[in-house]
């Protein structure tokens, strides 16, 4: 029997596979990519053509807020081509290997909103023989790709999160972060290492006041400015790492002072070949809580509209 990921995975494959259809079916060749060119895709599925075969893109999701994008993007024939999820950032490159071995499209995220994106292609001869990144790439079907709730946003570029990669080949390495970066964890912890960073800016008289307007009342005890900024982290950092037999853990881990909230936080194990999440675990400072739970705090702290919103979540 059908799990319920597996049902939504295969739901996610056959609506791809019916907007190539009906793309297809239209009978243009679609925009010809032979040098840089720029296109605007939404929702609705384009069709380009490169190296004599038709391309199919389409806009899965974006994050205006953290300047990235998620594309479906497919080879005709699908059925021979699966779609890939390509994830794009403003400007920058992502190099991109659809129904061939090497990397023979380059995609340029310009300008990105919640429904369009403006991108620049442009095509890679075979001779240069790019690598594609990996880190960016995986086909559909090989990691459930839920939808990030619109109250999780990055609110800042400058993100204090680090990711640091070791034991096993660089390939493998990247294609883990890839998978990883296609979960709805990723951004949320790029959104509270993003908060944390903030917390020095909160003083006691804001973070008093702003407890106030919540609760009625002044804190004190272990609601103290002191005591709630002592055992706050400073930061997430992720790590990704073997653990044998094609699996890696990526963990990340808080910074703080306080020895209690520091250390472990969020733990996926992945593996390699299928990109399937086979286990998550949260510990630490974020002991106890699921996605929901993090994605309920993360947006109470956004609602309190200052740098002290994430001790008050």
């Amino acid at each position: 029997m059908l799990g319920t990921k597996q049902i939504a995975v295969i739901a996610i494959a056959a609506v791809i596979v019916a907007a190539v259809a009906v793309v297809l079916a239209s009978g243009s060749s679609g925009t010809k990519i032979n040098g840089p060119t720029a296109i605007t895709v939404g929702k609705t599925p384009v069709s380009i053509e490169l190296d004599n075969a038709q391309y199919i893109i389409s806009l899965h999701q974006a994050v205006p807020g953290s300047g990235v994008a998620y594309l479906y993007i497919s080879r005709s024939p699908v059925l021979i081509n699966p779609a890939l999820n390509v994830t794009v950032e403003l400007n920058n490159y992502t190099k991109v290997d659809e129904g061939v071995s090497y990397a023979n499209l380059e995609i340029e995220l310009n300008k990105v909103s919640n429904s369009v994106v403006s991108l620049t292609l442009a095509p890679l001869p075979a001779y240069l023989n790019e690598l594609p990144d990996y880190s960016r790439i995986s086909p559909v079907g090989t990691t459930a790709v839920k939808n990030i709730t619109t109250s999780v946003l990055v609110t800042s570029t400058s993100v204090s999160s680090t990711t640091t990669i070791v034991n096993q080949t660089a390939a493998a390495e990247q294609r883990i972060l890839g998978y990883v970066k296609l979960n709805p964890w990723y951004v949320l912890m790029l959104n509270y290492s993003n908060a944390y960073s903030q917390v020095g800016s909160c003083s006691s008289e804001q973070y008093n006041e702003s407890f106030a307007t919540l609760n009625h009342f002044l804190p004190s005890g272990p609601a103290s400015y002191q005591n709630v900024t002592y055992q706050t982290p400073t930061a997430l950092s992720l790590n990704i790492t073997s653990i044998g037999g094609g699996d890696y853990d990526a963990i990340w881990s808080a910074s703080s002072a306080d020895p209690s909230s520091r250390g472990p936080a969020v733990i996926l194990t992945l593996n390699l070949t299928t990109g399937q999440i086979t286990n998550t675990t949260t510990t630490g400072v974020f002991k106890d809580l699921d996605l929901s739970d993090l994605e309920s705090g993360f947006t109470n702290a956004q609602s309190i509209g200052n740098s002290c919103g994430i001790l008050l979540a």
